[in-house]
């Protein structure tokens, strides 16, 4: 279990309403604004317990740039050192059972799925790309609210702790 700071939550809040109301975040799920807000509050304090877990086992990171507003996308959330592999973190709910990515989202190299509950977070694993796309069921993604996604069971994922040993490959 990683922790984040009532800071790093405040934060992460202060980043959600101010990238919303700038209008510089599409709005995917065709939802109300405290609701992409309270979306995006979540998925960013995913971004920190990663960041907070890189500091952890001594790699270097900058704070900064997660909370960086940019006038596009983010083309990633961590780029690894070599600079080919990029890494987005997508982040759940402790009830949620699926790793999903958008199909209509850039695809980033290596996906890490991240379980918020509270000021606690919860490294549940990660999978490249490439495997997300063989193995995702077709009849899940089809049934999600959220739209055409490819997915994953929490299950299958492969540990953090791995990704970090080969931080520097």
């Amino acid at each position: 279990m990683i922790k984040i700071t009532e800071k790093q939550r405040e934060d992460c809040i202060q980043y959600a309403q101010d990238l919303i109301r700038s209008g510089k975040q599409y709005n995917r799920y065709d939802q109300p604004e405290y609701t992409q807000i309270k979306r995006t509050a979540l998925g960013k304090m995913g971004e920190v317990a990663f960041y907070n877990l890189l500091t952890e086992v001594g790699i270097k990171s900058d704070y900064r740039k997660i909370l960086t507003i940019r006038n596009h996308a983010d083309s990633f959330d961590f780029l690894m050192p070599n600079g080919r592999y990029k890494i987005d973190i997508k982040t759940i709910k402790s009830n949620h059972r699926y790793l999903l990515v958008p199909k209509d989202q850039s695809a980033k190299d290596i996906y890490v799925c991240v379980q918020m509950s509270g000021l606690e977070a919860y490294m549940m694993g990660y999978k490249w790309y490439n495997d997300l796309i063989l193995e995702t069921d077709e009849q899940l993604s089809a049934r999600m609210p959220e739209g055409r996604c490819y997915n994953s069971t929490l299950d299958v994922l492969k540990d953090v702790s791995l990704l970090l040993k080969y931080w520097y490959f």
